[in-house]
């Protein structure tokens, strides 16, 4: 069934500081001690949402696991639009298909239809990174701006693809636990 996805704000966030540079990655790497004590994959993408949502100005911060058999990313955490966990995305289609491609982040200044987990925020800027672990992908992290917005810049991007390595291997940590689990 085709979810409804409840609109998002359609003016820019605005974030009282905006933290750039080194000193975001800074900030970053110690938000993301705690995720590898998460315990499981839901809690860890809950938790990598929230610190996207706190860290780095966007109207819409989100992860997409990677399901293999099927070739899709399925939303399992976002914040900015509701009624989107689960939505089903192909990979190979649009930007991710750049992103999964390349086996790196990329930024976009106008998001197109097949870019964007929810219809208000096309034609808005995004920020794409591969959750990957020794060249497995587990994930898609994304962050997006509505139209009009500030462009996103190249320290954002590397914030982002930071994040996305960090969420690369604690997947990758859960994916062999849960093998073991079976295994026992």
């Amino acid at each position: 069934p085709e979810l409804t996805p409840a609109p998002v704000r359609r003016t820019p966030r605005t974030i009282a500081r905006r933290t750039r540079g080194k000193d975001l990655l800074s900030e970053l790497f110690d938000a993301l001690m705690d995720l590898s004590h998460m315990e499981s994959a839901d809690a860890g993408c809950k938790h990598v949402v929230q610190i996207l949502q706190e860290h780095v100005q966007c109207d819409l911060a989100a992860v997409s696991l990677y399901d293999i058999d099927r070739d899709e990313f399925v939303v399992n955490s976002v914040f900015g639009a509701e009624g989107v966990v689960g939505r089903r995305e192909r990979a190979k289609v649009g930007v991710a298909s750049t992103v999964v491609k390349r086996k790196s982040g990329v930024t976009v200044a106008s998001c197109g239809p097949d870019d964007v987990i929810h219809d208000d925020l096309r034609d808005g800027g995004g920020v794409f990174a591969p959750a990957m672990f020794r060249d497995r992908l587990f994930a898609l992290v994304r962050v997006h701006r509505v139209s009009g917005a500030e462009a996103f810049e190249t320290d954002e991007l590397d914030a982002l693809t930071y994040v996305a390595g960090q969420l690369g291997e604690f997947l990758s940590t859960q994916s062999k636990r849960a093998a073991a689990a079976e295994f026992a």
